[in-house]
């Protein structure tokens, strides 16, 4: 019989140390990237009421954790964060303080089937802009996406937009030639979960004339650049189609501006829920990699379940589908690592303890040893720990030097080694005797 308590549920995991450090240092990078963009960090709670997110169509019922509180509401841990900053902009701002800039990172929730293999708990960081509708708004966010995977670290990567109005303007071709809304609502599932040869199986139901049959062949391979667009409106003349076209080449001719555009690739097979995004979508992908970094666009309509009517656009990075792929790809960068022990006897505690302060307020990192043993011991430990050296204080005024690359000790004063009493100087000694090669380190990164 399984023991639970060493086991996590099915879909979460545990971050061990190194891939931690990794996760916490891209974070850091991302939200300073936002920062330096305008946008500012909110926080919202991991619990909320259902209706929060109750009819957004950004995840459906069942992917949702569901409970009661004690007076009878039906909580749910977030499965999205952007329904929440919808609220937060509802309930805590009016049109006076628009456009709204938020960031956000934070844990979200998925009831995913246990047989897929797929998480339940993942890390989203991204942002919202909320009260612009334009392109200028749209590029920004593509923009903004791409310095961020570049921050993270990550430099062979693609970014693909495409338009959700391309298959509206589809739809009501299709209908125009007897296609039922039914039909229509079975290829849209199909084309969202990449099954394009029965999307394409459902549409040679119909009579339909020779170009759409083409638009269903050539739906997998609907990506490219300004050719490909140009092919698809020279095959079919729909109002919605052109202006998405039209929509995508305006938003790439501001990336070109923002000299972002190389990044860029045109995917008009791409659909997301039609209930959700309402304009451009776009997604992250780097090579080798099945799945999307980061996804987004534009969601017009989402702010209305919440009493107003505002356009909104934005983009999540799945933090550990970025760190999967950097560590594909070789591209997690090494955690510095502790180089300095500093032990003592009872005599030298005092002095060992202001003195590794002084040392870290310097920005140096050394772990005090907790060992109540001998001298060998201690060496033993850093040993163990592949630290550079040990700095052992016998009292207050007498201390052993250790560097344990070459394996020489010398004994000394404070006053010796620092040629003055002030233990802000430790680090300017210590850096030097022990080789912490901490700067090095971060001149490498």
């Amino acid at each position: 019989m399984k023991d639970n308590k060493l086991h996590t549920p099915m879909g979460m995991r545990d971050f061990l140390t190194g891939f931690c450090g990794a996760k916490l240092e891209i974070q850091e990078q991302l939200s300073k990237i936002f920062y330096q963009y305008g946008y500012s960090p909110i926080e919202c709670p991991t619990m909320e009421y259902l209706e929060v997110f109750e009819g957004t169509g950004s995840v459906s019922p069942q992917q949702m954790f569901c409970t009661q509180d004690r007076d009878g509401e039906t909580l749910v841990m977030r499965s999205d964060i952007t329904p929440q900053a919808v609220r937060v902009a509802v309930t805590s701002f009016d049109e006076t303080d628009y456009p709204l800039r938020f960031s956000y990172t934070g844990n979200v929730f998925r009831n995913n089937e246990s047989d897929q293999g797929k998480l339940r708990e993942y890390t989203h960081c991204g942002v919202e802009l909320i009260g612009v509708n334009s392109r200028e708004a749209d590029a920004e966010v593509v923009a903004l996406a791409i310095r961020s995977l570049l921050a993270a670290g990550l430099s062979d990567f693609r970014i693909d937009i495409g338009q959700v109005q391309f298959f509206e303007g589809l739809f009501e071709e299709l209908m125009r030639f007897g296609m039922d809304t039914r039909s229509c609502q079975k290829i849209q599932n199909y084309i969202i979960q990449g099954d394009f040869i029965s999307a394409q199986r459902q549409a040679e139901k119909y009579a339909l004339p020779e170009n759409l049959r083409t638009i269903f062949q050539e739906l997998p391979i609907l990506i490219g650049g300004k050719d490909m667009l140009s092919k698809v409106s020279s095959l079919i003349d729909n109002q919605k189609i052109n202006a998405s076209i039209n929509d995508l080449l305006e938003i790439y001719n501001i990336l070109k501006d923002h000299r972002l555009s190389c990044y860029i690739n045109f995917d008009l097979s791409m659909l997301g829920h039609l209930d959700y995004y309402t304009g451009f979508i776009f997604r992250g992908y780097t090579h080798g990699i099945g799945f999307s970094l980061l996804g987004g666009g534009r969601y017009d309509k989402l702010i209305s379940k919440f009493g107003k009517e505002c356009p909104s656009v934005g983009f999540s990075i799945k933090i550990f589908d970025l760190l999967s792929a950097m560590q594909n790809l070789d591209k997690i960068r090494p955690q510095p690592r502790i180089e300095t022990l500093v032990a003592y006897g009872r005599e030298g505690r005092m002095r060992a303890l202001t003195t590794a302060d002084a040392l870290r307020a310097q920005g140096i990192g050394v772990e005090n040893s907790l060992i109540d043993a001998k001298l060998d011991v201690q060496i033993q430990y850093a040993k163990r720990k592949n630290m550079s050296g040990i700095i052992y204080f016998f009292d207050s005024e007498n201390i052993r030097l250790i560097d344990l690359i070459d394996g020489q000790q010398a004994d000394m004063t404070i006053q010796d080694l620092l040629g003055e009493d002030k233990e802000e100087a430790a680090c300017r000694g210590q850096a030097s005797s022990f080789r912490t090669q901490q700067s090095e380190e971060k001149e490498e990164v």
